[in-house]
């Protein structure tokens, strides 16, 4: 038997789960990483925590089901809303569209790197 794994990258968790070839659900799991509120309005998170929750839904989820990498045939990956991430000499923490700055750290991002606007919003 083959089998799918879905992966939804959210705010809150990473959601894992196994489908096999006739739509049945093999197993389900959910590993939850931190959501930063440094101040009201504003949310924050860190993509090294995105990762570590996604390698530890999968291997749970590979532990439990004791299915075999090998019969896994497909990758579904569903994320979060759009999220900028700042990689640059001086580091910004990436940011959810949930700060409520109006964009103002992203056009501040973009005009250093001289980056022109991808979308009305910027």
């Amino acid at each position: 038997m083959t089998y799918f794994l879905g992966l939804d990258i959210g705010t809150s968790a990473v959601k894992a789960a196994l489908v096999d070839e006739r739509g049945r659900v093999k197993g389900a799991v959910s590993v939850a990483h931190p959501l930063l509120t440094p101040q009201p309005g504003w949310a924050e998170q860190r993509p090294e925590d995105w990762w570590k929750s996604t390698v530890k839904a999968v291997r749970s989820l590979l532990a439990t089901t004791r299915v075999a990498p090998k019969r896994i045939v497909s990758v579904g990956i569903l994320e979060h809303e759009p999220v900028d991430i700042y990689v640059n000499p001086t580091y910004l923490p990436p940011v959810t569209e949930e700060r409520n700055d109006g964009g103002d750290r992203r056009r501040r991002f973009n005009g250093r790197c001289g980056l022109e606007p991808s979308r009305g919003d910027f």
